[in-house]
């Protein structure tokens, strides 16, 4: 059901404290993975308010070009051009 993939291998020569050794191991790694996770919530946040801000900065623009069509009578935003003649 589970499939096994090898990470890589390890040579451990016996040692006294080696259940500390392999503890300290161990707590390194989970450690590192909180610390990783941490930083992919704060990454998922920080893009997701970037996500929000650049969609209010394109409201913002749109909002100002569809002003200029009523108020100057010509639309130079995003590359587009309609002059007077274009909207009748």
């Amino acid at each position: 059901m589970f499939s096994q993939f090898q990470l890589g291998s390890v040579t451990l020569k016996s040692r006294a404290d080696s259940a500390m050794l392999i503890t300290q191991i161990f707590n390194h790694c989970i450690e590192s993975m909180e610390e990783l996770k941490n930083r992919i919530n704060r990454l998922e946040t920080d893009t997701q308010r970037l996500s929000q801000e650049r969609i209010n900065a394109l409201k913002v623009r749109y909002n100002g070009c569809t002003a200029g069509i009523e108020g100057a009578g010509a639309l130079n935003c995003f590359g587009c051009q309609l002059s007077q003649a274009e909207k009748k």
